[in-house]
């Protein structure tokens, strides 16, 4: 459960800040896939840019960090996206991938209605 408009924030944000860090990489491939098992969602947004920065990863939630130049961004997407996945009782992890490029992985805990019957 969540509120639309605040995960659409999450997610472009994520998404924005992965077309962002491809720039002119080749080729530009933006992954997004969803799984499911009986206690959680995970959502993974892969793209094929240079990766994270080993510094980046201490400081990437904190509000105002970027590694954007000057008035290209106020380093606020991933601080108001964690906060948000949060509220929902979620968790954001990002890492790079062993074939290359960012990885990040958004997990939601997983609620179905006492009595309904799986999908």
């Amino acid at each position: 459960m969540g509120h639309m408009a605040q995960l659409e924030q999450v997610f472009l944000n994520i998404l924005s800040n992965a077309l962002n860090a491809m720039g002119g990489s080749q080729p530009r491939r933006l992954s997004v896939s969803a799984e499911k098992d009986p206690e959680s969602v995970v959502i993974n947004v892969r793209d094929t840019g240079p990766g994270l920065p080993d510094e980046f990863f201490e400081r990437m939630f904190d509000p105002f960090f970027t590694t954007k130049e000057a008035g290209k961004g106020l380093g606020l997407g991933l601080s108001i996206s964690l906060s948000i996945v949060k509220g929902f009782g979620g968790t954001i992890h990002a890492s790079n991938h062993k074939d290359g490029g960012a990885l990040f992985t958004v997990a939601f805990p997983r609620l179905v209605s006492p009595g309904r019957a799986e999908e």
